[in-house]
């Protein structure tokens, strides 16, 4: 039982690693790429794809395709990204009251509109930063509106509202991660209560506990 155990344990833990590996470094620690420009990527693909047609290697070559269109879509979605959230990071703050208001209830349905997603996919970090820049014009905001309109009765709907989105932010980036993180610790500590089973047992019936060893080393012998 308790060697079944440590192999098992010993494969979660490396499984766990990956997963960890993968939501912290993304596709840094992978082999290094090139990138491709999207107007002749397509090409490339194709010729590469006749050129090998009758190759072994062409499921090889139908990998890398994919990994090498994947990347592409991802790039693109990086810029698309990076520059919608600099749009909402250069947005003035309203001196008005009403423009201010009006402002924050657009960045406020933008951020219900897009929510954060689990970090654990590419994708969803990058689209995860420009929900984050929405929530930090939409912070810029509040300030602005708790330090000019103090007795304004909408600042106590916005002043929900930030806390809410400030845990959502957290939650649902992070749950899954930390659903992980709780998951690896209660196996490491059944495993370390196992071991003191074990170790009680032998203490408890030394005879037996030397029996065992006698019969292991014997087993060892045989094969």
């Amino acid at each position: 039982m308790g060697k079944v155990f440590n192999s098992f344990k010993g494969q979660i833990g490396r499984d766990a690693g990956k997963v960890f590996s993968n939501i912290v470094w993304g596709d840094k620690h992978s082999a290094p790429y090139r990138r491709v420009n999207n107007s002749t990527s397509t090409s490339r693909i194709r010729e590469r794809r006749r050129a090998n047609s009758d190759s072994d290697d062409f499921e090889d070559i139908q990998t890398q395709d994919s990994e090498i269109i994947t990347r592409n879509r991802l790039d693109e979605l990086q810029r698309q990204v990076n520059f919608n959230a600099a749009l909402i990071s250069k947005k003035t703050i309203p001196k008005t009251k009403e423009s201010l208001i009006d402002l924050m209830l657009e960045l406020s349905n933008n951020i219900e509109t897009n929510k954060w997603k689990s970090i654990t996919e590419e994708e969803n970090k990058i689209n995860n930063k420009l929900t984050d820049a929405t929530l930090n014009k939409f912070n810029q905001c509040y300030f602005a509106l708790k330090t000019k309109y103090a007795s304004s009765p909408e600042l106590d709907l916005f002043t929900k509202k930030i806390k809410e989105y400030k845990s959502q932010q957290i939650r649902q980036k992070y749950a899954f991660t930390v659903l992980i993180g709780l998951g690896v610790c209660i196996l490491i500590g059944f495993g370390i209560y196992e071991s003191i089973q074990e170790e009680n047992m032998k203490k408890a019936n030394p005879i037996e506990s030397i029996g065992t060893k006698i019969k292991d080393i014997f087993s060892d012998l045989t094969k």
